[in-house]
């Protein structure tokens, strides 16, 4: 009987368990049967750009949830938020319930839709120094709540400066107007030289339109030119080489020429400064050129686009016969003139005296008488 009685115990136990365990499992899927799966919007991938009017990021609608901060008219970034109804009864295909959230951009429209810069120039400018402080300016007419700042703008030293103009106040609904650049380029007014025991400058260039700021140095040394036969065979009768330099023009280390006409003013020596004397030229193809150099303040001055060798020539013009001849014809004249007139003088002077003289038989009459 007890065995009876625990069989029947065991049995209920079992039926009872089983029980509450087809009960939990009824309410689970009834659980798993109430919620409803949404599927999750895609991304909108228009590309938005500022028009001025109101734009919507396209989001398809449902009964199951709701769109908020979707509207935008500025250019710029702001999060879009699409969040469940029913988060008790419904979720997302992934299966959260968490809101989604989208970036809703709307880009910058190109500047030119708004503003017209086709007539606003930022040119490049050459000058020479002159002491005073030189800049770059813009030129055209800005657009209405256009600015323009540059970059350090102000300068007196010889150089080559760049500049940058950047335009300021642009709407933040327009792209940025592109910058601009120019070089101001300050040339050299001169260049001098000097060598080692001069009591000046040994040579000085200078310009109208000065001299390339990138030319850093100007060289002269003494070259021997003594026994060249192309400059021998250029020397007058009573010329003489005094003294021969090789003018050189530097930058970057390497030889090179002006970009424009030079007026060189090269020292001649004091030795020779009160005579007669010629600056010649050398060319690299052995070639002489007379520079037809003229004298100031100590200098010969003359005008070249080459710097090579030149040659300081000394030596007395030879007075041409024709001149001497001409001078002995004068001064045989002036003294046939003096003799001639000489002689007139004497037989003037001696008819005088024979005039005033009384004859004789005068005298003797006188006399008599």
């Amino acid at each position: 009987m007890v065995k009876a009685r625990k069989k029947i115990l065991s049995t209920l136990l079992i039926g009872t368990l089983v029980l509450c365990l087809g009960v939990l499992l009824m309410a689970i899927g009834v659980e798993a049967t109430e919620k409803i799966s949404v599927q999750i919007p895609e991304q909108d991938l228009t590309e938005y750009t500022y028009t001025g009017e109101v734009q919507t990021y396209k989001i398809e609608p449902s009964e199951y949830y709701e769109i908020t901060n979707g509207q935008r008219t500025n250019a710029g970034a702001q999060n879009v938020v699409v969040s469940l109804k029913d988060k008790q009864n419904t979720v997302w295909s992934d299966g959260t319930t968490e809101d989604k959230t989208y970036i809703f951009t709307i880009n910058r429209a190109f500047y030119t839709q708004k503003y017209d810069m086709s007539g606003v120039k930022f040119d490049s400018k050459e000058v020479v120094e002159n002491g005073e402080f030189h800049s770059l300016e813009i030129t055209g007419n800005l657009p209405e709540g256009i600015s323009v700042s540059y970059t350090p703008n102000s300068y007196k030293e010889a150089g080559e400066y760049m500049v940058i103009a950047s335009f300021v106040g642009v709407n933040e609904n327009y792209t940025s107007i592109p910058t601009k650049v120019a070089v101001l380029s300050i040339r050299r007014a001169s260049l001098s030289a000097t060598i080692e025991g001069s009591d000046k400058e040994s040579i000085i260039i200078s310009s109208e339109n000065g001299i390339r700021p990138t030319y850093e140095n100007l060289l002269i040394g003494e070259v021997d030119l003594f026994e060249n036969e192309a400059v021998k065979m250029h020397l007058l009768e009573n010329e003489s080489v005094f003294v021969s330099y090789d003018v050189k023009l530097i930058t970057n280390k390497i030889s090179v020429q002006p970009d424009n006409k030079v007026t060189v003013k090269l020292l001649i020596p004091k030795e020779i400064r009160e005579g007669n004397i010629r600056i010649l030229r050398l060319t690299d193809d052995g070639r002489i050129v007379d520079m037809e150099a003229t004298k100031e303040d100590g200098y010969a001055v003359f005008e070249t686009e080459i710097l090579s060798k030149f040659i300081i020539v000394s030596g007395e013009e030879k007075t041409s016969l024709w001149i001497w001849i001409l001078i002995a014809i004068v001064v045989l004249i002036l003294g046939a003139g003096a003799l001639v007139f000489v002689i007139v003088r004497i037989y003037k002077r001696e008819s005088k005296e024979n005039e005033e003289k009384p004859s004789a038989k005068s005298t003797i009459k006188k006399k008599n008488n």
